[in-house]
């Protein structure tokens, strides 16, 4: 092959493939060689020497139905006037992957009969793993085995196999999926949270990287798993389909208002019941192996019975999020073994008895609770790592400050400060304030300073009169290395907000009701080394509403590569904004909306070629539209925290 141009194709690589030891040469510019590979594996691309490797998206819908379409064949489509719309239902359901598509399609090509039909799609959306489609068990789920197989440690895969336990298809938060394997150990028993975290999100890129989770959006904070991995993650959870009830799983049922039939429930390891009927869980199932309890989302649930927790000693994760529990039973302590209590978005008053009994309890998320007014004696959970209040009822006051400085293994904590005097309090201990991860300040009173948050991500101030933020720095100056998102409204005394330069991570501001804000960020209290194209490297979201004398974001232009939007609303001051013919991405979707169309009219933009960049840029926002938009989403939040 030496003296020969060629293209060589080498299809489903799973390893390196050592090209010299098997006589094919390096291709070359000058030999004019091409080899092309296929693998769903990035170790192999980058074994391979391929750093920036083409993916194959998944097939859009019309592809999609016509690759189906053919594998089908016209003779069977044309059989029944109803095959044809079933048929596309069936190719949506494969949700473009080509290898369900292929087998899938030449499977149903026999299939004449729209009974035939209905029941292929009633078996691949159901959760079953029985030969309803032996398409799917016979030739796709060992395909995608294979890429089971090939992961990297039996961790990663008891990993994948949790992900089993949600429904196909459904987004899950990379961080609630993370918090839950740590609290199942298994990311380890002796590590600290940031190093589980950090194996977590290594994990998670692994099983993107071969294709057994896909990202479901440009923010990386979400992922999913298509109905057939799905399949195989649920026939590998099972132990090949030979054993059911090692998992059980209803979600989006209303008609389940009791406990399912489960013939024998001390075979049962996971269980999810989520947006269900259920109202009430009562009976004591022998659940002697249970380690995780999912039962979120269901709204007509307002009790359970003391009797309920008896036989499961090694619960580890209970979540009982967005239900209308009011109260818990005090036998919740007899779940000795239990790390992870979620409890946001429920009705409840007070701490639950027998809270304290929790000795393993690590992880606990108390947001939304929107009639908890007091988490005394929180104190006496000694080994609590994660604590999230925000947006509860609970109000942060000195007292309460000194009893979470007494949790001496506190690493995460989300919290709402009222009293500018319990907020001094909670930056007095460095370890305590280093824990917090999302602030809410509302209705403070006095100026106050933000200082040694270095673990900050979420800042929200809301509805503080007098308020300056004096930011107080080391030499360092990263006090705010990991803050993304600050969204402050309602501060009339508000003029600048140059101290956001200590943010070089902020990807999302929002700004709203600042009647004396004049400039965002000012040159002359800037600090010099802060300065520059560097600034607002990773904002991708700007909002900017009800700023009546704001003329200034920024002095000079910047390049924003990141950036996304600006949403501009009732800001007639502004009329110069902080971009230039080399500002942003624009190969990415980017847009500035406005609700004024002579704003837009009055804009200077620097020079032509600016103007002429950003121009297609610019949409109109209807304002009824967005009044529409608001109200929805304030309807929707009442009724999830309700």
């Amino acid at each position: 092959m030496k003296k020969k141009r060629f293209v060589l194709l080498l299809d489903d690589v799973w390893e390196k493939v050592n090209l010299k030891q098997i006589g094919v040469p390096h291709p070359t510019t000058e030999n004019k060689c091409k080899i092309v590979f296929t693998t769903r594996s990035r170790e192999v691309c980058s074994h391979m020497g391929v750093h920036h490797p083409t993916e194959v998206e998944l097939l859009r819908e019309p592809d999609a139905w016509d690759l189906f379409k053919r594998k089908v064949g016209e003779n069977t489509l044309g059989r029944h006037v109803d095959i044809r719309g079933l048929a596309k239902k069936l190719a949506n359901s494969c949700h473009g992957l080509p290898l369900a598509l292929n087998v899938i399609g030449e499977t149903m090509a026999s299939k004449t009969t729209v009974g035939e039909w209905e029941h292929a799609i009633r078996a691949l959306s159901s959760s079953s793993t029985t030969s309803e489609i032996r398409a799917v068990k016979d030739d796709i789920l060992p395909v995608f085995k294979y890429s089971y197989d090939d992961l990297s440690s039996d961790g990663v895969k008891s990993c994948f196999r949790y992900c089993a336990l949600f429904p196909a298809g459904s987004a899950l938060k990379k961080v609630d999926l993370i918090d839950y394997w740590i609290c199942e150990k298994l990311l380890g028993i002796n590590r600290s949270r940031q190093s589980a975290t950090e194996r977590g999100h290594a994990i998670i890129n692994e099983l993107v990287r071969t294709s057994l989770l896909r990202n479901v959006d440009d923010s990386g904070q979400y992922v999913k798993m298509y109905t057939v991995v799905h399949k195989m993650a649920s026939w590998v959870a099972t132990d090949l389909g030979k054993d059911k009830e090692k998992r059980v799983v209803h979600a989006n049922k209303a008609e389940l208002r009791q406990l399912p039939n489960v013939t024998n429930w001390r075979r049962v390891r996971r269980m999810l019941l989520m947006n269900t009927g259920i109202a009430m869980l009562s009976g004591s199932p022998d659940c002697s192996r249970l380690t995780t309890l999912l039962l979120q989302q269901n709204r007509n649930l307002v009790g359970i019975s003391g009797d309920f927790f008896m036989k499961m000693p090694n619960i580890g994760v209970l979540n009982l999020s967005s239900t209308n529990l009011k109260q818990l039973p005090k036998e919740l302590s007899d779940l000795i073994s239990l790390r992870f209590l979620d409890l946001s978005s429920t009705q409840i008053e007070t701490l639950p008895d027998g809270l304290q009994k929790l000795k393993k309890l690590l992880h606990l998320n108390l947001e939304r609770t929107s009639r908890l007014r007091s988490v005394a004696g929180i104190s006496r959970v000694p080994l609590l790592r994660v604590l999230k209040l925000r947006s509860s009822k609970c109000l942060t006051d000195v007292e309460t400050v000194k009893e979470l400085n007494s949790l001496k293994h506190l690493e995460v904590i989300t919290i709402d400060v009222s009293s500018t005097s319990a907020l001094k309090e909670l930056f007095k201990y460095n370890k305590l304030a280093n824990s917090v991860q999302r602030l809410c300040v509302v209705e403070a009173k006095r100026n106050f300073g933000l200082s040694t948050t270095d673990g900050l991500i979420d800042l929200t101030i809301r509805s503080c009169s007098t308020l300056e933020v004096e930011v107080q720095t080391s030499s360092s100056c990263l006090t705010f290395r990991y803050l993304s998102t600050v969204s402050i409204s309602s501060c009339a005394d508000l003029t600048e907000l140059t101290w956001l330069l200590f943010a070089p991570n902020l990807t999302v501001l929002k700004l709203r009701g600042l009647n004396k804000l004049q400039e965002i960020m000012n040159k002359k209290t800037a600090a010099p080394q802060l300065q520059g194209e560097a600034t607002l490297q990773k904002l991708e979201t700007l909002e900017l509403s009800d700023l009546p004398i704001l003329k200034q974001i920024y002095w000079s232009a910047l390049p924003f590569p990141c950036l996304k939007s600006i949403k501009v609303r009732s800001c007639p001051k502004l009329i110069r904004l902080p971009l230039d013919s080399k500002s942003c991405d624009l190969k990415k979707t980017f847009v500035i909306k406005y609700n004024d169309k002579n704003w837009i009219k009055r804009i200077e933009w620097k020079d032509p070629a600016t103007q002429a960049r950003f121009k297609s840029c610019c949409l109109k926002v209807n304002l009824l539209y967005l009044l529409y938009i608001y109200i929805y989403i304030y309807i929707y939040i009442v009724i999830t925290d309700s």
